[in-house]
């Protein structure tokens, strides 16, 4: 949003958990995993590490290529983290160059769908 309060778009991506359940399904023989926070290695040593790697790795390229493009087009960009992978993704943002523009809300969500609710019964 700009600071007129309108909406200018967005991307829309699959989480980590969509991503390691489409390569378990979409593949012949890759085994379902799920997130290792713990996990940090940029090369995987086996199956299940090179899944994690390219699963978690690949998601915060993704989204640290997508904030730099947006913060070029939008100077003072500010970025809010909220959903299931949230927690996973401020840790390591926060170590990125982008840092002072990450806010966590846990209860952005929420906030939006009170908001949408007061607009509807005013």
């Amino acid at each position: 949003m700009n600071s007129r309060k309108e909406f200018l778009g967005g991307a829309i991506s699959p989480g980590l958990n969509m991503r390691f359940l489409a390569m378990h399904t979409f593949t012949g023989k890759l085994p379902l995993i799920t997130l290792d926070k713990e996990y940090d290695e940029f090369l995987g040593r086996d199956t299940r590490e090179s899944m994690l790697s390219g699963v978690q790795a690949g998601s915060l390229a993704e989204t640290l290529y997508m904030i730099g493009a947006y913060a070029e087009q939008y100077p003072g960009l500010r970025v809010f983290l909220c959903g299931g992978d949230a927690e996973f993704f401020d840790k390591r943002l926060k170590n990125s160059i982008f840092a002072d523009r990450i806010v966590l809300d846990r209860e952005l969500i929420l906030k939006g769908l009170d908001r949408v609710l007061n607009y509807q019964y005013k």
